[in-house]
């Protein structure tokens, strides 16, 4: 037994193909302006990527023997105060300390929620053998990333020596500007 396909369906399947010919068949390839609103032409991708702008602040973590870093360091209080950097890491992403970074002045205006930090907050060891903490903060406004960058550069001394009396956190270099996220 023959199937029939009613004539309206055949007409309106046809009529949907003759719309995405032109789509379909050189505007993609030949990078002109694309008509066809459900398929964005390169040019319309780049354009709705969100602008990300990245700032970089470093701190350096040492254990409290280690507080004066003008004065010559021993082998045993460099091992010491390489042990101690994943814990300091660890502390600077905790959500309390994000909402103790939120109450600072300079960004309490910014209305972010915790979360919202943590997410655009990246806070690393900037590798296994040094006493460096880096935090890159991404933001759509290269001024908030700075400020951000800063505030929680600046912040992490006084947190860490708090919860953690041992430790010792000056700040190294402060975000002087933004530049593109990859």
């Amino acid at each position: 037994m023959k199937k029939v396909v009613p004539l309206k369906a055949l007409l309106c399947a046809f009529f949907c193909f003759l719309l995405l010919i032109p789509a379909i068949s050189g505007c993609k390839e030949k990078n002109d302006i694309n008509d066809n609103p459900l398929i964005p032409s390169e040019s319309q991708k780049e354009e709705d990527k969100p602008t990300l702008y990245a700032a970089k602040a470093s701190v350096i973590a040492t254990n409290s023997s280690v507080s004066d870093l003008s004065s010559k360091i021993g082998t045993s209080d460099l091992v010491s105060s390489l042990a101690i950097i994943d814990t300091c890491v660890d502390a600077m992403k905790t959500y309390s300390f994000y909402e103790v970074v939120l109450k600072q002045p300079e960004i309490a205006h910014l209305n972010l929620l915790t979360e919202e930090l943590r997410e655009m907050t990246e806070i690393k060891r900037r590798n296994d053998e040094s006493l460096f903490i880096d935090i890159e903060v991404y933001s759509g406004d290269a001024k908030t990333a700075v400020i951000l960058a800063n505030a929680i550069a600046a912040i992490s001394p006084e947190y860490i020596s708090n919860i953690l009396p041992g430790f010792h956190i000056v700040v190294a270099d402060k975000a002087i500007s933004a530049s593109l996220a990859d």
